[in-house]
């Protein structure tokens, strides 16, 4: 079986609609391995004035040859209306093989690997996703696309859940609030974490999104969350907002999470105007680059764990066999983290995607302190408080975090996060305290 990588893209009509009717027909033509989130882009070539385009990639492992795989693909965009009369036109779907193994073909009808991957944005961040590792004889896809940028990319869904045949909910959509106040939002169950509960920064998320909307156009300067009681999938929120001070340039609120009629979190949030004064903080940690890093749930998965469904949503990137992802000496593991709200300006989204390393990373830190990565006993880590100091609210589409272990008091640990932009800006320092436990599966933010 070939493993091909397979671009999508649509900017005619419902463009989701074709998207997912393409993902769908793609498992009759293979086995669907993996997807990336769908990115919003802007046209590239052909006529003026054309719609904005929906793109992502996927992994698809068939039996079928090259040739045979084509027309399959040229048959799915005909069930969605596909002409071919103007080159680069807008089209209601546009499927094409990147990638077929290691074939290199070139043809009337079709040239393998596709000749236009490392000069296209909008192929290279959805395969970036994909495979981090993937390159070809010029260099990695990665390096690439830190060379070409990638403006006019906004991610817009999670990634594919190739078991459901269906892109996972991107967190914008997921904290999407109902109501003027008290605020409404479902825990959706695809961010979930690995003890079946809801992930603690989604939780946080949604008192950021509750928040921004008391008080539009501020932005997060200080941030804390208090987990009082688990919250499962699926579960209806009602998130209470109490204004305590507030004025034209910086607002103080008290905010409740209510499950089945108690309260499952509380969190305070001090919001400003304007951006204060730089927070000085430490240079940019040297980390190994994503290309050489590996998908945080393929490493839970090998020591026995079953990962969380917002493992794959935000899909952090380590290497466990270089702890700290640099010399090795260091008492810290730090790792990439993906910006789930890449594209999107929205202040209380970029402070929530930086929440998510914050609460996270503490178990594998855990672990590193233990001795225990990747393959010791297993202990859980939930955590109990996070706070959050707000520095720079970098929008760089990758995040690098830190996460370092502060002091251990029995059942309890207390560490220590800090979040940087890829331009190196200084972003975030949270604090988490963590109970410590020992069982078959972590209960933790992965």
């Amino acid at each position: 079986m070939a493993t091909t990588y397979i671009a999508l893209g649509s900017n005619l009509g419902d463009r989701r609609s074709h998207l997912e009717h393409a993902l769908t027909r793609l498992a009759d033509v293979g086995r669907v391995e993996a997807g990336s989130p769908i990115y919003e882009t802007d046209p590239v070539g052909g006529p003026p004035d054309q719609p904005a385009y929906l793109n992502a990639v996927v992994r698809l492992g068939t039996e079928l040859t090259p040739d045979r795989l084509l027309l399959s693909l040229q048959d799915i965009e005909r069930e969605r209306g596909r002409t071919r009369e103007v080159r680069w036109e807008a089209r209601t779907l546009d499927l094409d093989i990147l990638r077929y193994g290691d074939l290199t073909l070139a043809s009337d009808g079709l040239v393998i690997p596709h000749p236009e991957i490392r000069n296209r944005a909008f192929v290279l961040a959805p395969m970036t996703d994909v495979e981090p590792g993937l390159g070809d004889g010029d260099g990695s896809y990665v390096q690439a696309l830190d060379e070409l940028g990638a403006a006019g990319l906004r991610r817009i869904s999670g990634p594919v859940d190739p078991a459901e045949s269906r892109w996972m909910m991107g967190l914008a959509d997921a904290v999407e609030l109902e109501g003027e106040g008290p605020f409404h939002v479902e825990a959706h169950r695809d961010w979930s974490n690995s003890s079946g509960d809801a992930f603690g920064a989604f939780l946080a998320a949604c008192a950021l999104a509750a928040a921004s909307r008391v008080h539009p156009g501020f932005r997060p300067s200080d941030f804390a969350y208090r987990f009082v009681h688990p919250v499962p999938p699926g579960a209806s929120l009602t998130i209470d907002v109490e204004e305590l001070r507030s004025s034209a340039a910086a607002s103080e609120l008290r905010i409740q999470v209510w499950c089945e009629g108690r309260v499952c979190g509380t969190s305070a949030v001090s919001l400003v105007s304007r951006p204060s004064d730089p927070v000085v903080g430490p240079p940019m940690p040297r980390v190994v680059g994503r290309d050489r890093a590996i998908p945080a749930y393929h490493l839970v998965e090998a020591a026995g764990r079953t990962p969380g469904r917002s493992l794959h949503s935000w899909t952090p990137l380590e290497r466990w066999d270089l702890p700290d992802l640099a010399s090795g000496s260091e008492d810290v593991l730090r790792a990439w983290s993906p910006n789930v709200t890449f594209g999107n300006d929205r202040p209380d989204l970029i402070a929530a995607s930086m929440l998510m390393p914050i609460d996270a990373l503490m178990w594998p830190a855990a672990l590193q302190r233990r001795g225990d990565l990747p393959f010791g006993s297993p202990i859980a880590t939930p955590t109990i408080d996070l706070t959050v100091r707000y520095a720079t609210m970098v929008s760089d589409p990758w995040y690098v975090a830190e996460a370092k272990i502060d002091h251990e008091a029995g059942r309890s640990m207390a560490g220590t996060v800090r979040v940087w932009g890829s331009d190196g800006s200084y972003g975030a320092v949270g604090h988490s305290l963590n109970l410590v436990l020992g069982g078959a599966s972590p209960t933790d933010g992965l």
